[in-house]
């Protein structure tokens, strides 16, 4: 299912990285409510952190290899989540 047409990947950072190596850099975000959605599924990696609210964060595309939900909640949630993606590349 195609994203909708407002939804586009982030280029602030990514264009100069992308202009000096030759390369479109790789991207990680991470998110704990519905409107950190839009960003989380233009990344290449997302984490969705354990929050409070409770609508959730849901993504078209949760493969386990792109996205990790995270068992702990705030500042431990983030860490959980960079963590995985860190120590696992």
């Amino acid at each position: 299912m195609p994203l909708p047409e407002k939804i586009r990947p982030p280029t602030g950072l990514s264009r100069p990285i992308n202009q000096l190596s030759g390369k479109r850099p790789t991207t990680l975000g991470l998110g704990d409510g519905p409107n950190d959605a839009p960003l989380l599924e233009v990344m290449d990696y997302a984490v969705i952190v354990k929050g409070l609210n409770r609508e959730g964060v849901h993504l078209h595309d949760e493969d386990p290899t792109r996205v990790w939900r995270t068992q702990r909640e705030g500042p431990e949630g983030w860490r959980e989540g960079l963590d995985h993606f860190f120590s696992a590349r």
